[in-house]
């Protein structure tokens, strides 16, 4: 007959070479529930390894310690499966579980022995648990491995069934109530072949997990690697279509700097001085454009690829729209534009002072810009919850809902001509997005034809 405790603890290092596969794979790749699953394992492992003691040891280890880690074990392994599959898992239920536990069982050990209580117990215990196990993985399968996900969901609900049977069988047959890894009398037979299936069972359940996590794994990493190829191709093609509006933008101004000074060489002796000035002025508006340009281009190339430092403190937002508004005062004046800085005097906001600050005036001059004349421009904050909240809103001609949703990005060309045919490239927003995701804030748009827009931006609370 084979002894049982050759086959526990056979079946322990086995399960032990699972749960380091596991742990070691997740150390890798970082996927939610793996932890809890290989913990899970491992502590199953170590559990029959303290039942096989039982005799040799103190009972408060080879009985009490071991009936927890068994909970305890399944429990885990539960709780991984939930996580995994992005389903509601509390730890409060399991933590109360194994101090239930602990408590029954070291009563019915070492208060007052009784071996039928153990088991029933237990029993009941991984009933629910290998219940509710069959029912994450046979309905909440990944599509990509229904069948192993449902087979092994399979296993446990007969494994369900089995402890079932074995609590049946101890409770209503008292030849039955000894220790099954102690003793194989005649006597204990059917009870000795029913352990051999339920520890058979437990140890395909484990491993049938194994496989199932491991299948998952790779679907996993490999729907991810088609997901971030996807994007790449995506972002390469916004790139594309970025560089190619820019150079266009570029080349608009530039191509006029050589023909003004050609025609001023070719008719410097006729032309008159108030000729000359207008041409030089035209150099001179073409030349700034493109410096602008270039100095935007800079800047959200630096911010693209995380080349600008990065140094948050409490910053005074009030004051730093005052100097955005001073910067833009001669467009706000020419235009006759009412500001309303409803900030609050020391509205403080955790974030990079020279951030902010291109923040701000991005988003002022963007509001100028499409303001018309005699219009208002709101200027707004407050403290929420999770953060602090400002907004800047105009009272242009408002957006499409498809353009809202192509502002920040690089591939498309939302931006328009201003209310006084002002000239812009885009880039401004696309700096204001790379600054916000840096903080790891939010930004948001509210825009209707005729309603004007409002740029709204949530920086996170200090941490």
């Amino acid at each position: 007959m084979l002894d049982l405790k050759t086959v526990s603890i056979i079946v322990s290092v086995e399960m032990l070479c699972f749960a380091f596969i596991l742990l070691y794979l997740n150390s890798r790749h970082k996927y939610a529930g793996i932890d809890s699953i290989g913990i899970g394992i491992f502590s199953s492992c170590f559990a029959g390894a303290l039942m096989t003691f039982q005799g040799i040891i103190p009972s408060i280890f080879s009985r009490v310690l071991f009936g927890v880690l068994t909970v305890a074990s399944m429990s885990l392994i539960n709780y991984g499966f939930r996580k995994f599959l992005n389903l509601e898992a509390g730890v409060r239920i399991h933590i109360f579980t194994a101090a239930v536990t602990f408590a029954w069982i070291y009563y019915f050990s070492e208060i007052k022995s009784d071996y039928t209580m153990r088991v029933l117990f237990i029993s009941a215990v991984y009933l629910s648990l290998f219940i509710d196990n069959f029912r994450i993985l046979f309905f909440n399968y990944l599509p990509e491995i229904k069948n192993v996900c449902r087979f092994t969901g399979t296993i446990f609900l007969f494994l369900a069934v089995l402890y079932a049977v074995r609590a049946f069988m101890v409770a209503y047959y008292p030849e039955m109530r000894a220790n099954f890894v102690m003793e194989n009398q005649p006597g204990h037979l059917y009870h000795y072949y029913l352990s051999l299936i339920t520890i058979g069972s437990t140890f395909s359940s484990l491993f049938l997990t194994f496989l199932c996590i491991i299948f998952m794994m790779t679907f996993r990493m490999e729907a991810e690697l088609t997901s971030k190829s996807e994007k790449l191709i995506a972002l390469n093609g916004d790139r594309d279509r970025f560089f190619s509006i820019i150079s266009h933008d570029l080349v608009s101004p530039f191509s006029s700097i050589p023909a003004l000074a050609k025609m001023m060489l070719d008719h410097f002796d006729k032309m008159t001085a108030d000729r000359v000035k207008e041409s030089i002025e035209s150099i001179f508006k073409s030349s700034e454009r493109i410096y602008s340009l270039l100095c935007d281009l800079l800047t959200w190339s630096k911010a693209s690829m995380k080349k600008v430092a990065f140094e948050p403190s409490g910053c005074d937002l009030c004051q730093i729209f005052a100097n955005a508004v001073s910067l833009n005062g001669d467009a706000i004046k020419n235009k006759s534009i009412t500001i309303n800085n409803l900030l609050p005097p020391g509205f403080s906001v955790y974030c990079d002072a020279n951030m902010i600050s291109v923040i701000a005036r991005n988003l002022l001059s963007n509001a100028v810009k499409f303001t018309p004349d005699g219009g208002n421009i709101t200027i707004a904050g407050e403290l929420a919850e999770n953060g602090s909240l400002f907004s800047v809103k105009d009272s242009g001609k408002g957006m499409q809902p498809g353009d809202v949703s192509r502002l920040f990005k690089a591939g498309e060309r939302v931006s328009g001509l201003g209310t006084r045919g002002e000239r812009g490239s885009g880039i401004g927003l696309l700096i204001v997005k790379e600054f916000v995701d840096r903080h790891g804030g939010e930004i948001s748009v509210e825009s209707s034809p005729g309603a004007g827009a409002t740029f709204s931006v949530l920086f996170p609370a200090k941490k």
